[in-house]
């Protein structure tokens, strides 16, 4: 099967992962409320954070990702403009909805905190950590194989910074979680 006959399956992937990605909201708050209960406590816009928090999540990857797209072409020597335009667009349209509901999730987790959205940060710390290791072994290969490094550069840039912060700000959230609980 040569790279034409991969292509041609790859919306049928691509279908199949967003089929799979519309089920984060429920297993966040399916898992966010099983820890709820165990623990007694009660989370009344559990549902409301599980859904703004997947929005958030994926706008701030759109945003992310398109950003690593834009530094890449930029690295490469692509400054036409219509080269630019679908991430610039991508980065555009991830940022808006990262920002409608990055606002209603932070006001709705303000009072004690929210399970869900510390489920979603450290999913968002996972992904920009394991993006940064794989760029970062991408980079070994490619300078040990004299190959372009432009694309590895580019998510080291803006996925080692998220991991790092997102960590830090996982480890903040739960300290504060769990000296509430005591």
């Amino acid at each position: 099967m040569g790279i034409f006959e991969l292509l041609q399956l790859l919306p049928i992937f691509l279908g199949a992962f967003a089929g799979l990605a519309a089920l984060v909201p429920f297993l966040v708050y399916l898992i966010a409320a099983w820890r709820n209960r165990q623990e007694g406590r009660v989370e009344p816009r559990l549902a409301l954070v599980s859904v703004y928090g997947f929005f958030a999540n994926l706008g701030f990857t759109m945003a992310t990702l398109s950003l690593t797209a834009l530094l890449a072409m930029l690295f490469e020597g692509a400054t036409s403009g219509d080269a630019l335009k679908t991430p610039s667009a991508l980065f555009i349209s991830g940022a808006i909805i990262f920002a409608v509901t990055f606002f209603p999730l932070r006001g709705a987790t303000r009072h004690g905190g929210s399970r869900a959205g510390r489920i979603y940060l450290g999913l968002t710390a996972f992904t920009a950590a394991l993006l940064t290791t794989v760029a970062f072994t991408g980079f070994i290969i490619a300078l040990i194989n004299g190959a372009r490094v432009s694309m590895p550069i580019a998510v080291l840039i803006t996925q080692a910074p998220v991991a790092v912060f997102g960590a830090l700000l996982l480890a903040r959230t739960s300290s504060y979680s769990t000296s509430s609980a005591e």
